[in-house]
C-alpha cells in the first residue's frame, strides 16, 4: 500500500511546492506581479501553470500567453471553466508547445469580441487594467510596480477623464466644447478605452468630480509615468478616438498577435 500511495503524495507535495515558488515569484518578476495581481488569473488555470513549474518551463513568454487566454476565456467572453481546466491535458499529451498551440486554438473564435470587449466596453471590462500597464507602462520596473500594490492588493481603479457627471448635467455648451455633437453622441464614448486610465484610488477619488483643467494636477500626482505625461488639459474626441484607434491597432499588432496570426 505504501508503494502504491507514496508517488502520490510525492506529486502532491511537488505540486504545493511549485505553487509557492510561483507565488514567492511575485515579489522578484514583474511578469508574475502584472498577471497574478493585476490581472488575477482564474484559479482554473493553476493544474497547468502549476505543472509547467514543476517541470521548469514556465517561462514569462507562457505566462503572459496565459494571460492572454485569461482574458479571452474568462474575462471578455463567455466563462469557459472547461476549455481552461481542460488545458492540462494538451500538456499532459503534446508537453508545453501543444499546451501552448491548444490555448491559441481555445481563443481564436472570440478573440474579435475580446477586441471589442477591450476597447468598446472597457469601462466593464476586468481585463482593463493589465491591458493599460502592458501597453503604458512598460518603463515601470518591479519596485515602481510594488509601490501600487502595496500587501499584494490591487487598488487602481478606472478613471473617466471626460467626467461621466457630464452627461448627468446635461451641459450641451461643454459637451461640445469637447468635439462631441451632443449628449448621445458623448454617450457613445464616455465608457471606451480612450476614455479612460488606471489611477490610485486617492487621486480617482480626488479627480472624479473635477473638470479637465481640475484633473490635469491630480494627475500629475500619480506614480504611474503615463498619468504624469498625460495632457488632460488637450483632451477631446478626436484625442479619444485616436486612443481607441491605436488601442485596437496594438492588440491586433502586438497583445494578441499570436491568436491572430493562426
Amino acid at each position: 500500500m505504501e508503494s502504491f500511495i507514496q508517488p502520490y503524495v510525492s506529486d502532491l507535495k511537488n505540486f504545493y511546492q511549485a505553487f509557492l515558488d510561483l507565488l514567492s515569484e511575485i515579489d522578484i518578476n514583474p511578469t508574475t506581479l502584472k498577471v497574478m495581481l493585476i490581472n488575477r488569473i482564474n484559479p482554473r488555470f493553476f493544474n497547468s501553470l502549476i505543472r509547467l513549474k514543476i517541470n521548469n518551463e514556465l517561462d514569462d513568454e507562457t505566462l503572459k500567453l496565459f494571460a492572454k487566454t485569461d482574458i479571452v476565456l474568462f474575462k471578455s467572453t463567455r466563462y469557459r471553466k472547461a476549455a481552461a481546466y481542460n488545458l492540462i491535458n494538451a500538456y499532459l499529451k503534446k508537453g508545453k508547445e501543444g499546451l501552448k498551440s491548444e490555448m491559441i486554438a481555445q481563443c481564436r473564435n472570440d478573440i474579435e469580441l475580446a477586441f471589442w470587449q477591450s476597447v468598446n466596453n472597457a469601462s466593464n471590462s476586468s481585463c482593463f487594467h493589465y491591458i493599460f500597464f502592458e501597453k503604458n507602462c512598460q518603463e515601470m520596473g518591479l519596485a515602481d510596480l510594488k509601490k501600487l500594490i502595496p500587501m499584494k492588493q490591487f487598488s487602481q481603479e478606472k478613471e473617466h477623464i471626460i467626467p461621466i457627471d457630464l452627461l448627468k448635467l446635461d451641459n450641451e455648451i461643454e459637451i461640445q466644447k469637447l468635439g462631441f455633437e451632443d449628449k448621445k453622441d458623448l454617450e457613445n464614448y464616455i465608457d471606451t478605452y480612450g476614455n479612460l486610465i488606471s489611477l490610485e484610488k486617492p487621486l480617482n477619488s480626488k479627480a472624479s468630480d473635477k473638470d479637465l483643467y481640475g484633473k490635469d494636477e491630480i494627475y500629475k500626482e500619480s506614480r504611474i509615468p503615463f498619468n504624469r505625461r498625460f495632457n488632460v488639459k488637450g483632451f477631446n474626441k478626436k484625442v479619444l478616438i485616436e486612443m481607441n484607434n491605436a488601442m485596437r491597432e496594438w492588440l491586433i499588432d502586438t497583445f494578441f498577435k499570436d491568436f491572430v496570426a493562426h
